[in-house]
Protein backbone atom coordinates (compact mmCIF):
# COMPACT_ATOMS: atom_id res chain seq x y z
CA UNK A 1 0.00 0.00 0.00
CA UNK A 2 2.52 2.30 -1.17
CA UNK A 3 0.80 5.51 -2.74
CA UNK A 4 4.07 7.33 -3.44
CA UNK A 5 3.26 10.61 -3.83
CA UNK A 6 4.03 13.31 -0.76
CA UNK A 7 1.21 15.27 0.74
CA UNK A 8 0.06 17.88 -1.52
CA UNK A 9 0.21 21.56 -0.18
CA UNK A 10 -2.86 23.63 0.11
CA UNK A 11 -2.79 27.13 -2.18
CA UNK A 12 -3.62 30.25 -1.09
CA UNK A 13 -6.77 32.00 -2.47
CA UNK A 14 -7.43 35.41 -2.78
CA UNK A 15 -10.70 36.28 -1.14
CA UNK A 16 -12.75 35.27 2.29
CA UNK A 17 -13.20 31.69 2.29
CA UNK A 18 -16.16 30.86 3.94
CA UNK A 19 -19.32 28.31 3.91
CA UNK A 20 -21.62 27.81 6.88
CA UNK A 21 -25.08 27.13 7.68
CA UNK A 22 -27.63 29.67 6.77
CA UNK A 23 -28.84 29.41 10.89
CA UNK A 24 -28.51 33.00 12.34
CA UNK A 25 -26.98 31.39 15.83
CA UNK A 26 -23.86 30.29 13.86
CA UNK A 27 -20.48 32.11 14.60
CA UNK A 28 -19.49 33.17 11.27
CA UNK A 29 -15.75 33.71 10.15
CA UNK A 30 -14.37 36.77 8.60
CA UNK A 31 -15.53 39.46 11.04
CA UNK A 32 -11.97 41.31 11.44
CA UNK A 33 -11.77 44.59 9.86
CA UNK A 34 -9.37 45.68 7.40
CA UNK A 35 -8.21 49.50 7.73
CA UNK A 36 -7.73 51.41 4.65
CA UNK A 37 -6.51 54.93 4.88
CA UNK A 38 -9.05 56.32 7.88
CA UNK A 39 -11.59 53.97 6.85
CA UNK A 40 -12.29 50.44 8.63
CA UNK A 41 -13.86 48.04 6.01
CA UNK A 42 -15.77 45.00 7.17
CA UNK A 43 -15.12 41.85 5.00
CA UNK A 44 -18.03 40.69 2.65
CA UNK A 45 -18.96 37.32 3.94
CA UNK A 46 -20.71 33.93 2.74
CA UNK A 47 -23.90 32.03 4.39
CA UNK A 48 -23.97 28.51 2.46
CA UNK A 49 -25.92 25.70 2.18
CA UNK A 50 -27.48 22.81 0.00
CA UNK A 51 -30.93 22.00 -0.18
CA UNK A 52 -33.15 20.05 -2.08
CA UNK A 53 -35.93 21.49 -4.69
CA UNK A 54 -38.35 19.50 -7.20
CA UNK A 55 -40.57 20.78 -9.54
CA UNK A 56 -44.07 20.77 -11.38
CA UNK A 57 -45.33 22.31 -13.88
CA UNK A 58 -48.95 23.02 -14.13
CA UNK A 59 -50.50 23.43 -17.63
CA UNK A 60 -53.78 25.19 -18.34
CA UNK A 61 -55.49 25.05 -21.52
CA UNK A 62 -58.23 27.83 -23.07
CA UNK A 63 -59.01 28.78 -19.27
CA UNK A 64 -62.09 31.47 -20.21
CA UNK A 65 -62.95 34.61 -18.52
CA UNK A 66 -65.22 33.48 -15.80
CA UNK A 67 -65.03 32.44 -12.25
CA UNK A 68 -63.37 29.09 -11.72
CA UNK A 69 -61.28 26.78 -8.76
CA UNK A 70 -59.11 25.02 -10.58
CA UNK A 71 -56.90 22.33 -8.83
CA UNK A 72 -54.59 19.34 -10.22
CA UNK A 73 -55.10 16.01 -9.31
CA UNK A 74 -53.22 15.11 -6.01
CA UNK A 75 -49.32 14.88 -6.95
CA UNK A 76 -47.41 11.39 -5.93
CA UNK A 77 -44.23 11.93 -4.24
CA UNK A 78 -41.61 8.94 -3.41
CA UNK A 79 -45.10 6.43 -3.30
CA UNK A 80 -47.26 8.83 -1.19
CA UNK A 81 -49.89 11.23 -2.33
CA UNK A 82 -49.07 14.45 -0.66
CA UNK A 83 -49.50 17.36 -2.98
CA UNK A 84 -51.88 19.36 -4.81
CA UNK A 85 -52.30 23.10 -6.78
CA UNK A 86 -55.15 25.23 -6.95
CA UNK A 87 -55.78 28.12 -9.02
CA UNK A 88 -58.91 30.09 -7.45
CA UNK A 89 -59.64 32.31 -10.94
CA UNK A 90 -61.65 35.75 -10.41
CA UNK A 91 -60.99 39.36 -10.50
CA UNK A 92 -58.56 38.73 -7.88
CA UNK A 93 -56.98 35.39 -8.21
CA UNK A 94 -54.98 33.04 -5.94
CA UNK A 95 -52.63 30.45 -6.81
CA UNK A 96 -52.72 27.59 -3.89
CA UNK A 97 -49.99 24.72 -3.21
CA UNK A 98 -50.55 22.65 -0.67
CA UNK A 99 -48.65 19.24 0.80
CA UNK A 100 -50.31 16.87 2.70
CA UNK A 101 -48.98 14.31 5.02
CA UNK A 102 -45.85 15.15 3.62
CA UNK A 103 -44.18 14.05 7.16
CA UNK A 104 -44.90 10.42 6.46
CA UNK A 105 -41.64 10.17 4.43
CA UNK A 106 -40.00 12.60 6.89
CA UNK A 107 -39.86 15.51 5.20
CA UNK A 108 -41.57 19.01 4.79
CA UNK A 109 -42.16 22.13 2.75
CA UNK A 110 -39.60 24.48 3.48
CA UNK A 111 -40.11 27.37 1.04
CA UNK A 112 -42.72 27.55 -2.64
CA UNK A 113 -41.91 29.50 -5.72
CA UNK A 114 -43.42 30.17 -9.10
CA UNK A 115 -42.69 31.45 -12.21
CA UNK A 116 -44.56 31.20 -15.64
CA UNK A 117 -42.98 29.47 -18.18
CA UNK A 118 -39.75 30.95 -20.34
CA UNK A 119 -40.28 33.33 -17.87
CA UNK A 120 -36.86 34.96 -15.83
CA UNK A 121 -38.74 35.82 -12.64
CA UNK A 122 -39.43 33.61 -9.92
CA UNK A 123 -41.89 34.72 -7.06
CA UNK A 124 -42.02 33.23 -3.32
CA UNK A 125 -45.38 32.26 -2.58
CA UNK A 126 -46.81 32.90 0.85
CA UNK A 127 -46.57 30.45 3.47
CA UNK A 128 -49.98 30.00 5.42
CA UNK A 129 -49.90 29.62 9.36
CA UNK A 130 -51.81 26.11 9.34
CA UNK A 131 -50.95 24.73 12.61
CA UNK A 132 -49.90 21.02 12.86
CA UNK A 133 -47.60 18.92 11.00
CA UNK A 134 -49.37 17.16 8.73
CA UNK A 135 -51.12 20.53 6.63
CA UNK A 136 -49.45 22.90 4.88
CA UNK A 137 -50.37 25.93 2.57
CA UNK A 138 -48.79 28.62 0.28
CA UNK A 139 -50.45 31.19 -1.32
CA UNK A 140 -49.73 34.30 -4.22
CA UNK A 141 -52.28 36.73 -5.37
CA UNK A 142 -51.80 36.75 -8.79
CA UNK A 143 -52.20 40.62 -10.61
CA UNK A 144 -54.90 39.77 -13.23
CA UNK A 145 -57.09 36.52 -14.03
CA UNK A 146 -55.82 33.69 -16.28
CA UNK A 147 -57.26 33.36 -19.16
CA UNK A 148 -55.74 31.04 -21.92
CA UNK A 149 -52.92 28.93 -21.84
CA UNK A 150 -50.89 29.24 -19.32
CA UNK A 151 -47.78 26.94 -17.34
CA UNK A 152 -47.13 27.25 -14.00
CA UNK A 153 -43.96 26.09 -12.59
CA UNK A 154 -43.72 25.41 -9.29
CA UNK A 155 -40.30 25.22 -7.12
CA UNK A 156 -40.61 23.44 -4.14
CA UNK A 157 -37.61 23.12 -1.43
CA UNK A 158 -37.86 20.49 1.08
CA UNK A 159 -36.30 19.87 4.49
CA UNK A 160 -36.23 17.11 6.97
CA UNK A 161 -39.48 16.86 9.25
CA UNK A 162 -36.75 16.75 12.29
CA UNK A 163 -34.62 19.67 11.43
CA UNK A 164 -30.90 19.42 12.32
CA UNK A 165 -31.00 15.71 12.83
CA UNK A 166 -32.76 14.69 9.79
CA UNK A 167 -31.64 16.65 6.45
CA UNK A 168 -30.04 17.22 3.08
CA UNK A 169 -26.07 15.93 3.54
CA UNK A 170 -23.65 14.35 0.67
CA UNK A 171 -22.32 11.32 1.47
CA UNK A 172 -21.46 8.40 -0.63
CA UNK A 173 -24.25 6.14 -1.46
CA UNK A 174 -22.10 3.46 -2.35
CA UNK A 175 -21.44 3.18 1.50
CA UNK A 176 -24.75 2.76 2.45
CA UNK A 177 -25.30 0.14 -0.15
CA UNK A 178 -21.83 -1.80 1.14
CA UNK A 179 -22.75 -1.21 4.69
CA UNK A 180 -26.62 -2.96 4.21
CA UNK A 181 -25.62 -5.51 1.93
CA UNK A 182 -22.72 -6.48 5.05
CA UNK A 183 -26.31 -6.88 6.62
CA UNK A 184 -28.70 -8.57 3.68
CA UNK A 185 -25.99 -11.12 2.83
CA UNK A 186 -24.73 -11.91 6.03
CA UNK A 187 -21.06 -10.61 4.99
CA UNK A 188 -17.51 -9.34 6.85
CA UNK A 189 -17.98 -10.87 10.12
CA UNK A 190 -21.86 -11.36 11.20
CA UNK A 191 -21.93 -11.60 14.81
CA UNK A 192 -25.87 -11.04 15.90
CA UNK A 193 -28.71 -12.54 14.45
CA UNK A 194 -32.51 -11.28 14.95
CA UNK A 195 -35.10 -13.81 15.47
CA UNK A 196 -38.55 -12.75 14.74
CA UNK A 197 -42.16 -13.64 14.16
CA UNK A 198 -42.64 -16.77 11.65
CA UNK A 199 -38.75 -17.36 12.17
CA UNK A 200 -37.66 -14.41 10.25
CA UNK A 201 -34.29 -14.07 10.62
CA UNK A 202 -31.74 -10.91 9.80
CA UNK A 203 -28.11 -10.63 9.67
CA UNK A 204 -26.20 -7.53 11.81
CA UNK A 205 -23.04 -7.05 12.83
CA UNK A 206 -22.60 -5.19 17.05
CA UNK A 207 -20.47 -2.82 15.97
CA UNK A 208 -22.71 -1.23 13.52
CA UNK A 209 -25.49 -1.69 16.50
CA UNK A 210 -23.44 -0.06 19.17
CA UNK A 211 -22.21 2.50 17.75
CA UNK A 212 -25.81 3.54 16.11
CA UNK A 213 -27.84 2.77 19.39
CA UNK A 214 -26.73 3.51 23.31
CA UNK A 215 -29.05 0.50 24.28
CA UNK A 216 -27.35 -1.98 22.16
CA UNK A 217 -24.05 -0.60 23.01
CA UNK A 218 -24.57 -1.39 26.76
CA UNK A 219 -26.13 -4.66 26.24
CA UNK A 220 -22.98 -5.70 24.27
CA UNK A 221 -20.54 -4.17 27.06
CA UNK A 222 -22.20 -6.01 29.72
CA UNK A 223 -21.93 -9.42 27.93
CA UNK A 224 -17.97 -8.47 26.85
CA UNK A 225 -17.53 -8.32 30.23
CA UNK A 226 -19.50 -11.77 31.32
CA UNK A 227 -17.45 -13.88 28.87
CA UNK A 228 -13.89 -12.11 29.64
CA UNK A 229 -12.18 -14.90 29.74
CA UNK A 230 -14.14 -17.13 27.55
CA UNK A 231 -14.11 -18.01 23.78
CA UNK A 232 -17.15 -19.63 21.96
CA UNK A 233 -17.79 -20.34 18.67
CA UNK A 234 -21.53 -20.79 19.17
CA UNK A 235 -21.95 -18.95 16.27
CA UNK A 236 -23.76 -15.12 16.57
CA UNK A 237 -25.44 -13.84 18.98
CA UNK A 238 -29.16 -14.33 19.17
CA UNK A 239 -31.72 -11.33 19.81
CA UNK A 240 -35.42 -12.50 20.24
CA UNK A 241 -38.29 -9.76 18.92
CA UNK A 242 -41.76 -11.21 18.61
CA UNK A 243 -43.71 -8.29 19.62
CA UNK A 244 -43.54 -6.38 16.19
CA UNK A 245 -44.09 -7.30 12.14
CA UNK A 246 -40.72 -8.96 10.85
CA UNK A 247 -40.73 -5.75 8.17
CA UNK A 248 -41.06 -3.43 10.87
CA UNK A 249 -37.23 -5.12 12.36
CA UNK A 250 -35.98 -4.86 8.88
CA UNK A 251 -37.04 -1.75 8.22
CA UNK A 252 -35.59 -0.52 11.82
CA UNK A 253 -32.25 -2.35 10.86
CA UNK A 254 -32.22 -0.45 7.50
CA UNK A 255 -31.93 3.08 9.28
CA UNK A 256 -29.48 1.51 11.85
CA UNK A 257 -26.93 0.87 8.90
CA UNK A 258 -28.08 3.82 6.44
CA UNK A 259 -29.41 6.63 8.29
CA UNK A 260 -32.35 6.65 6.24
CA UNK A 261 -36.30 5.15 5.83
CA UNK A 262 -37.17 2.28 3.17
CA UNK A 263 -39.35 3.84 0.42
CA UNK A 264 -42.03 3.17 2.64
CA UNK A 265 -44.61 5.72 5.17
CA UNK A 266 -42.86 6.44 8.27
CA UNK A 267 -45.99 6.39 9.77
CA UNK A 268 -45.68 2.73 11.69
CA UNK A 269 -46.24 1.88 15.10
CA UNK A 270 -43.95 -0.76 14.86
CA UNK A 271 -41.33 1.13 14.12
CA UNK A 272 -41.78 3.42 16.78
CA UNK A 273 -41.77 1.23 19.44
CA UNK A 274 -38.40 -0.31 18.03
CA UNK A 275 -37.25 3.23 17.80
CA UNK A 276 -37.98 3.72 21.15
CA UNK A 277 -36.60 0.68 22.81
CA UNK A 278 -33.27 0.82 21.19
CA UNK A 279 -33.23 4.66 21.81
CA UNK A 280 -32.87 5.95 18.23
CA UNK A 281 -33.99 9.53 18.73
CA UNK A 282 -34.40 10.76 15.11
CA UNK A 283 -36.21 7.87 14.10
CA UNK A 284 -38.35 8.26 17.49
CA UNK A 285 -39.18 11.64 15.87
CA UNK A 286 -39.68 10.86 12.51
CA UNK A 287 -42.37 8.01 13.48
CA UNK A 288 -44.28 10.46 15.74
CA UNK A 289 -44.49 13.03 13.24
CA UNK A 290 -45.39 10.80 10.51
CA UNK A 291 -48.26 9.58 12.82
CA UNK A 292 -49.94 12.83 13.59
CA UNK A 293 -53.20 13.18 11.11
CA UNK A 294 -54.80 16.47 9.85
CA UNK A 295 -57.37 17.04 12.92
CA UNK A 296 -60.32 20.08 12.96
CA UNK A 297 -58.22 22.89 14.05
CA UNK A 298 -56.30 22.60 11.25
CA UNK A 299 -59.06 22.26 8.80
CA UNK A 300 -60.49 25.42 10.41
CA UNK A 301 -57.50 27.01 10.02
CA UNK A 302 -56.77 26.32 6.52
CA UNK A 303 -60.22 27.55 5.53
CA UNK A 304 -59.84 30.83 6.93
CA UNK A 305 -56.62 31.01 5.20
CA UNK A 306 -57.91 30.38 1.72
CA UNK A 307 -60.72 33.24 1.78
CA UNK A 308 -62.77 31.33 0.45
CA UNK A 309 -66.20 32.58 -1.87
CA UNK A 310 -69.57 32.98 -0.05
CA UNK A 311 -71.16 31.24 -3.24
CA UNK A 312 -68.60 28.34 -4.53
CA UNK A 313 -67.69 29.06 -8.24
CA UNK A 314 -67.38 26.07 -10.28
CA UNK A 315 -64.95 23.47 -9.34
CA UNK A 316 -62.68 21.97 -12.51
CA UNK A 317 -59.54 19.44 -12.15
CA UNK A 318 -56.94 20.17 -14.96
CA UNK A 319 -54.99 17.53 -15.86
CA UNK A 320 -57.37 14.93 -15.40
CA UNK A 321 -54.98 12.49 -14.78
CA UNK A 322 -52.90 10.77 -11.74
CA UNK A 323 -48.97 12.66 -11.34
CA UNK A 324 -46.19 11.33 -10.00
CA UNK A 325 -43.58 14.05 -8.94
CA UNK A 326 -39.97 12.71 -9.68
CA UNK A 327 -36.86 13.98 -8.33
CA UNK A 328 -33.48 13.85 -10.29
CA UNK A 329 -30.93 12.84 -7.63
CA UNK A 330 -28.24 13.84 -8.91
CA UNK A 331 -29.82 17.88 -8.61
CA UNK A 332 -29.25 19.66 -6.08
CA UNK A 333 -29.59 23.72 -4.94
CA UNK A 334 -26.75 25.41 -2.98
CA UNK A 335 -28.08 28.34 -1.95
CA UNK A 336 -25.63 31.17 -0.66
CA UNK A 337 -26.26 34.37 1.04
CA UNK A 338 -23.87 36.96 0.27
CA UNK A 339 -23.44 39.72 3.09
CA UNK A 340 -21.67 42.88 2.73
CA UNK A 341 -21.63 46.68 4.12
CA UNK A 342 -21.00 49.53 1.95
CA UNK A 343 -19.20 49.24 -2.11
CA UNK A 344 -16.02 48.74 -0.85
CA UNK A 345 -16.65 45.20 0.55
CA UNK A 346 -19.14 44.10 -2.09
CA UNK A 347 -16.10 45.19 -4.83
CA UNK A 348 -13.75 42.95 -3.20
CA UNK A 349 -13.76 39.23 -4.67
CA UNK A 350 -15.48 37.03 -2.51
CA UNK A 351 -14.15 33.35 -2.85
CA UNK A 352 -17.19 30.83 -2.12
CA UNK A 353 -15.89 27.16 -0.48
CA UNK A 354 -18.17 24.35 -2.03
CA UNK A 355 -16.95 20.90 -0.91
CA UNK A 356 -13.88 22.14 0.44
CA UNK A 357 -13.25 23.76 -3.07
CA UNK A 358 -13.07 27.07 -4.26
CA UNK A 359 -15.47 27.05 -6.99
CA UNK A 360 -17.32 30.43 -6.96
CA UNK A 361 -16.10 33.85 -6.82
CA UNK A 362 -18.53 37.20 -6.18
CA UNK A 363 -17.77 40.91 -6.71
CA UNK A 364 -19.20 44.09 -7.65
CA UNK A 365 -18.23 46.11 -10.74
CA UNK A 366 -19.82 48.94 -12.03
CA UNK A 367 -22.94 48.09 -10.38
CA UNK A 368 -22.95 44.86 -12.16
CA UNK A 369 -22.75 41.50 -10.07
CA UNK A 370 -20.22 39.11 -11.20
CA UNK A 371 -20.49 35.57 -10.54
CA UNK A 372 -17.60 33.51 -11.65
CA UNK A 373 -17.72 29.68 -11.40
CA UNK A 374 -14.36 28.02 -11.74
CA UNK A 375 -16.20 24.84 -12.64
CA UNK A 376 -13.84 21.84 -13.22
CA UNK A 377 -16.57 19.56 -12.78
CA UNK A 378 -18.72 21.16 -15.14
CA UNK A 379 -22.16 21.07 -12.31
CA UNK A 380 -23.10 24.32 -12.85
CA UNK A 381 -26.43 24.78 -14.29
CA UNK A 382 -28.03 28.07 -13.60
CA UNK A 383 -27.74 30.93 -11.21
CA UNK A 384 -30.78 33.21 -9.68
CA UNK A 385 -30.54 35.76 -7.20
CA UNK A 386 -32.67 37.84 -4.98
CA UNK A 387 -32.17 40.70 -2.88
CA UNK A 388 -35.20 40.29 -1.03
CA UNK A 389 -35.62 36.37 -1.28
CA UNK A 390 -39.01 36.99 -2.36
CA UNK A 391 -38.41 37.94 -6.30
CA UNK A 392 -36.02 36.03 -7.98
CA UNK A 393 -34.17 36.87 -11.49
CA UNK A 394 -32.16 34.54 -13.50
CA UNK A 395 -28.42 35.47 -14.13
CA UNK A 396 -27.92 35.74 -17.98
CA UNK A 397 -24.41 33.87 -18.50
CA UNK A 398 -22.14 36.14 -20.52
CA UNK A 399 -20.06 34.92 -23.37
CA UNK A 400 -21.47 31.51 -22.32
CA UNK A 401 -18.59 28.95 -21.16
CA UNK A 402 -15.07 30.06 -21.76
CA UNK A 403 -13.75 25.76 -22.35
CA UNK A 404 -10.14 25.31 -20.94
CA UNK A 405 -8.31 21.89 -21.78
CA UNK A 406 -9.62 19.96 -18.37
CA UNK A 407 -12.76 22.40 -17.07
CA UNK A 408 -14.62 25.15 -17.96
CA UNK A 409 -15.11 28.52 -16.34
CA UNK A 410 -18.81 30.06 -16.49
CA UNK A 411 -19.40 33.94 -15.84
CA UNK A 412 -22.81 35.17 -14.71
CA UNK A 413 -23.66 39.30 -14.67
CA UNK A 414 -26.85 40.86 -13.24
CA UNK A 415 -27.65 44.08 -12.31
CA UNK A 416 -28.94 44.52 -9.07
CA UNK A 417 -31.11 48.03 -7.30
CA UNK A 418 -29.06 47.69 -4.25
CA UNK A 419 -27.50 50.57 -2.51
CA UNK A 420 -24.37 49.62 -2.45
CA UNK A 421 -23.03 53.05 -0.98
CA UNK A 422 -25.43 52.44 1.92
CA UNK A 423 -23.54 51.42 4.83
CA UNK A 424 -25.52 49.21 6.74
CA UNK A 425 -25.61 45.67 6.80
CA UNK A 426 -27.20 44.50 3.13
CA UNK A 427 -27.01 41.04 1.61
CA UNK A 428 -28.21 38.96 -1.74
CA UNK A 429 -29.20 35.41 -1.73
CA UNK A 430 -27.89 33.28 -4.69
CA UNK A 431 -29.78 30.02 -5.94
CA UNK A 432 -26.88 27.62 -8.12
CA UNK A 433 -28.36 24.90 -9.59
CA UNK A 434 -25.83 21.87 -9.53
CA UNK A 435 -25.60 18.82 -11.37
CA UNK A 436 -23.49 16.33 -9.76
CA UNK A 437 -21.47 14.42 -11.93
CA UNK A 438 -20.34 11.22 -9.45
CA UNK A 439 -23.78 9.33 -9.62
CA UNK A 440 -23.15 7.65 -5.94
CA UNK A 441 -21.60 10.75 -4.56
CA UNK A 442 -24.86 12.94 -3.95
CA UNK A 443 -27.02 14.36 -1.53
CA UNK A 444 -30.21 12.42 0.51
CA UNK A 445 -32.44 13.29 3.40
CA UNK A 446 -30.95 11.18 5.84
CA UNK A 447 -29.80 10.63 9.65
CA UNK A 448 -27.33 13.32 10.73
CA UNK A 449 -25.41 11.52 13.48
CA UNK A 450 -25.25 8.28 10.91
CA UNK A 451 -22.24 10.85 9.42
CA UNK A 452 -20.66 10.82 12.89
CA UNK A 453 -21.78 7.71 14.88
CA UNK A 454 -19.60 4.88 13.51
CA UNK A 455 -16.26 7.40 12.81
CA UNK A 456 -16.92 8.52 16.77
CA UNK A 457 -16.98 4.51 17.59
CA UNK A 458 -13.44 3.97 15.63
CA UNK A 459 -12.48 6.99 17.34
CA UNK A 460 -13.54 5.96 21.14
CA UNK A 461 -12.22 2.17 20.53
CA UNK A 462 -16.23 1.05 20.97
CA UNK A 463 -15.79 -2.80 19.93
CA UNK A 464 -12.94 -2.44 17.85
CA UNK A 465 -10.58 -5.24 16.32
CA UNK A 466 -8.20 -3.75 14.06
CA UNK A 467 -5.29 -1.96 14.87
CA UNK A 468 -4.38 0.49 12.08
CA UNK A 469 -0.47 1.54 11.73
CA UNK A 470 1.63 3.79 9.32
CA UNK A 471 4.84 2.39 9.74
CA UNK A 472 5.64 1.73 12.92
CA UNK A 473 3.38 4.50 14.17
CA UNK A 474 -0.30 3.20 15.55
CA UNK A 475 -2.41 5.73 14.02
CA UNK A 476 -6.34 4.78 15.23
CA UNK A 477 -8.22 1.33 16.08
CA UNK A 478 -11.12 0.51 13.32
CA UNK A 479 -13.79 -2.12 12.70
CA UNK A 480 -13.44 -5.25 10.39
CA UNK A 481 -17.44 -5.01 9.31
CA UNK A 482 -16.73 -1.56 7.77
CA UNK A 483 -13.28 -1.81 6.36
CA UNK A 484 -13.92 -5.12 4.87
CA UNK A 485 -17.79 -3.96 3.39
CA UNK A 486 -16.24 -0.69 1.90
CA UNK A 487 -13.03 -1.91 0.51
CA UNK A 488 -12.35 -5.54 -1.49
CA UNK A 489 -8.87 -4.94 -1.12
CA UNK A 490 -8.96 -4.49 2.55
CA UNK A 491 -11.65 -7.36 2.96
CA UNK A 492 -9.06 -9.88 1.05
CA UNK A 493 -6.35 -8.86 3.57
CA UNK A 494 -8.85 -9.22 6.46
CA UNK A 495 -9.74 -12.38 5.72
CA UNK A 496 -6.19 -13.84 5.50
CA UNK A 497 -5.86 -13.04 8.73
CA UNK A 498 -5.93 -14.80 12.30
CA UNK A 499 -9.36 -14.67 13.77
CA UNK A 500 -8.09 -14.33 17.10
CA UNK A 501 -7.33 -11.05 18.95
CA UNK A 502 -6.84 -7.95 16.80
CA UNK A 503 -6.45 -7.98 12.71
CA UNK A 504 -3.39 -5.63 12.33
CA UNK A 505 -3.53 -3.22 8.73
CA UNK A 506 0.02 -0.88 7.81
CA UNK A 507 -0.15 1.45 5.48
CA UNK A 508 3.60 2.47 3.97
CA UNK A 509 5.57 4.51 6.48
CA UNK A 510 6.11 7.58 3.57
CA UNK A 511 2.15 8.34 3.43
CA UNK A 512 1.23 11.20 5.54
CA UNK A 513 -0.85 9.69 8.15
CA UNK A 514 -3.21 12.81 8.11
CA UNK A 515 -3.85 11.46 4.69
CA UNK A 516 -4.71 8.15 5.73
CA UNK A 517 -7.28 9.22 8.72
CA UNK A 518 -9.00 11.04 6.13
CA UNK A 519 -9.09 8.25 3.97
CA UNK A 520 -10.35 6.16 6.78
CA UNK A 521 -12.85 8.96 7.36
CA UNK A 522 -14.13 8.85 3.87
CA UNK A 523 -14.39 4.86 4.47
CA UNK A 524 -16.53 5.25 7.47
CA UNK A 525 -18.79 8.35 6.72
CA UNK A 526 -18.87 8.47 2.88
CA UNK A 527 -17.67 11.86 2.93
CA UNK A 528 -14.69 14.20 3.01
CA UNK A 529 -13.68 16.66 5.12
CA UNK A 530 -10.61 17.68 2.84
CA UNK A 531 -10.26 18.85 -0.62
CA UNK A 532 -9.55 15.86 -3.17
CA UNK A 533 -6.92 16.99 -4.94
CA UNK A 534 -4.62 15.44 -3.39
CA UNK A 535 -2.57 13.33 -4.78
CA UNK A 536 -2.06 10.83 -2.00
CA UNK A 537 -5.63 10.61 -1.50
CA UNK A 538 -6.28 9.34 -5.03
CA UNK A 539 -3.96 6.83 -4.53
CA UNK A 540 -4.95 5.41 -0.96
CA UNK A 541 -8.42 5.42 -3.38
CA UNK A 542 -7.28 3.81 -6.27
CA UNK A 543 -5.06 0.95 -4.34
CA UNK A 544 -7.98 0.09 -2.50
CA UNK A 545 -10.52 0.10 -5.26
CA UNK A 546 -12.84 2.55 -3.55
CA UNK A 547 -14.61 3.55 -6.47
CA UNK A 548 -16.17 6.65 -5.75
CA UNK A 549 -13.83 8.52 -4.03
CA UNK A 550 -11.52 7.15 -7.06
CA UNK A 551 -14.03 9.03 -9.35
CA UNK A 552 -13.98 12.11 -7.36
CA UNK A 553 -10.43 12.80 -6.84
CA UNK A 554 -9.72 11.97 -10.61
CA UNK A 555 -11.78 14.67 -11.22
CA UNK A 556 -10.45 16.76 -8.82
CA UNK A 557 -6.57 16.97 -9.93
CA UNK A 558 -7.14 18.86 -12.64
CA UNK A 559 -4.28 20.43 -14.11
CA UNK A 560 -4.23 24.12 -13.49
CA UNK A 561 -5.59 26.11 -16.72
CA UNK A 562 -3.01 27.50 -18.86
CA UNK A 563 -2.19 31.19 -18.36
CA UNK A 564 -2.77 32.05 -21.55
CA UNK A 565 -6.55 30.83 -21.54
CA UNK A 566 -7.47 32.39 -17.84
CA UNK A 567 -6.01 35.85 -18.64
CA UNK A 568 -7.62 35.94 -22.60
CA UNK A 569 -10.71 34.92 -20.28
CA UNK A 570 -10.64 37.90 -17.81
CA UNK A 571 -9.08 40.30 -20.73
CA UNK A 572 -12.38 39.31 -22.72
CA UNK A 573 -15.06 39.58 -20.08
CA UNK A 574 -13.79 42.47 -17.49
Amino acid sequence: MHPGEGPENNKNHSGTKVSTSLSSDISIPGSDFEILGDKEIKPARILGESMMMITYRWELEDLEKDHKTISSRMICFRGEKVFRVGLKNRDKPTLIFMAIDLNKVGMRVREVGFDKENSDNRQKMTHNNVDGESLQLFTFDLNEMVVGNCTFVFSIWLEGSVPGCFSYQLADRLAKRDLWNASTKSQHYVDVEFVCKADKKFSAHKAILAARSPVFAAEFEELAKKYKFKTTDDGPLQIHIDDVDPTAVERFLYFLYTGEAIKLSLANEDLLKLAKRYELDTLVELCQIALKKVDVMQMASFVSNLDLDPESPPFIVRPDKDTELSFGHHESTYRCVWVFEGRKAAERPLAIDYQNENLFSLHLKDEIIHFICVNHRKFVNQVIYSTNSKNWIRMKPKNAKHKLEKSEMLFFVAKSDVDFDHSAEQSIHFDVKMISTIGDYRYEMMDVSWLTDFWKAAEDGQLTDVDVYVGQKKLMEAHQVILSARSPVLSNLLSNMTKNGKATITFEADIDPSIVKHFLYFLYTGSSKINFSNKQYLALAEIHEVETLSKICNLAIVSSPDVDEVTNFLLANF
